[in-house]
């Protein structure tokens, strides 16, 4: 599912997601568990306020974002 994350600069200058929207619900990012980069893509595993964890992915080609899972809550 395609989603809109906003980001902010991380002081290594690479930019890292802080907030994403399902729908009209506005998540904001608590924590990132876990950041990798593989076949082209940006992956971040997140947690919001709530506990629930998602997996985002970022096209390095083209920028865009997807909601690729829906984790457990407290996963990690």
């Amino acid at each position: 599912m395609r989603i809109n994350v906003e980001c902010c600069m991380r002081r290594s200058g690479e930019l890292e997601p802080y907030m994403f929207r399902l729908g009209e619900r506005r998540l904001h990012v608590a924590r990132i568990v876990e950041r990798l980069i593989q076949a082209g893509e940006r992956i971040f595993t997140v947690c919001v306020d709530d506990g629930r964890c998602f997996v985002l992915r970022q096209d390095l080609a083209n920028g865009d974002w997807r909601l690729a899972r829906v984790l457990p809550p407290r996963f990690a």
